[in-house]
């Protein structure tokens, strides 16, 4: 499980239109514009979260943490386009330096910004076309950019601002938690870790990434149990230990109150 999700070495651009599970908080190293095609979910950006139905779309800037998740349990359908920064034309870079991401807007099934998506996800991942997949993804942005300067569809944008220095500190915490999620974590030894007060710690990860601490480690350790589950021969009892539970019974109630289902029962759908 890792919080910051890398690019693509082989690629400068990629993405498809796929159902989803939903993610816990990560950021990346790389430009993204993510759609919500079809779905009712809970999407956070920086700390400031927001219920999000069809046609929510969010532009992201490798600064910006994010996550999304279902509300009712049901898979998201996502329409995604990554690009790396130095695939993006100059006067293109040069306008998001002044109209800086992230933007959050609600977009219409029909709009030139949805047909552009599509048109994405035609071009990469159904006839393996960079070349138009690249020139897609720069409309795509343009459009974006251009409903920013006109404030149309906008939602809040203010909202989601977080400081370099506040951004820097979490995404050290977020790492630590990466490496170490299988192991005993307090929040007095990550406060130690990092030369925080406990107090502060625990305000600082809330207000950047606007979920709690120990929210954030149970959804980490939740969702390398379900890719446990779903892509080993490991019984239940392993994979307990292996995503740093001693307590079955307590992971057994983080499972379900997270995916409303017991994990034996996951694993025998496999």
């Amino acid at each position: 499980m890792y919080s910051r999700y890398k690019s693509k070495k082989e690629n400068m651009c990629w993405g498809s239109k796929r159902t989803h599970p939903g993610t816990v908080i990560h950021w990346h190293e790389f430009y993204e514009v993510e759609c919500l095609v079809k779905g009712n979910a809970r999407l956070s950006i920086n700390g400031t979260t927001v219920d999000a139905q069809d046609g929510y779309l969010a532009f992201l800037s490798p600064l910006d943490f994010h996550h999304i998740e279902p509300t009712d349990g049901k898979r998201l359908i996502l329409s995604v386009c990554d690009i790396k920064e130095e695939a993006i034309p100059e006067e293109l870079r040069t306008l998001l330096k002044e109209y800086k991401p992230p933007y959050l807007l609600k977009i219409e099934p029909d709009s030139e910004i949805m047909r552009m998506l599509d048109y994405f996800d035609t071009a990469f991942v159904k006839n393996g076309d960079e070349t138009s997949a690249k020139y897609a993804a720069h409309l795509i942005i343009s459009l974006l950019v251009r409903e920013v300067m006109q404030n149309k569809n906008l939602l809040s944008p203010s909202e989601f601002v977080a400081s370099d220095a506040q951004i820097k500190s979490v995404r050290m915490i977020l790492q630590y938690i990466d490496l170490h999620y299988n192991e005993r974590i307090t929040r007095e030894e990550l406060a130690e870790q990092f030369n925080y007060s406990p107090v502060y710690l625990s305000k600082l990860f809330k207000r950047v990434t606007g979920e709690k601490l120990f929210d954030h480690i149970i959804g980490v350790r939740m969702k390398m149990a379900q890719k446990l589950i779903s892509d080993t021969d490991k019984s239940i009892g392993e994979i307990i230990k292996d995503v740093g539970y001693n307590s079955p019974s307590l992971f057994y109630k983080h499972y379900y109150d997270r995916y409303k289902t017991m994990p034996y029962a996951s694993k025998t759908k496999k």
